[in-house]
Parts: structure tokens; sequence; C-alpha cells
């Protein structure tokens, strides 16, 4: 199994946040 950095993940849920706010916007 890969092992997902902690980096990897915080960058996937900056985008997912950065997306939300764009919708909202």
């Amino acid at each position: 199994a890969e092992i997902v950095s902690l980096e990897e993940a915080a960058v996937l849920l900056l985008g997912e946040a950065s997306d939300s706010l764009q919708l909202r916007s």
C-alpha cells in the first residue's frame, strides 16, 4: 500500500477547499 504524505493530503484538502470557496462566490 502506498503511504500518502501529509503534504500531499494537505494539497488535496486545500484544493477541495478552494473549489468550495469559488463555488460560494
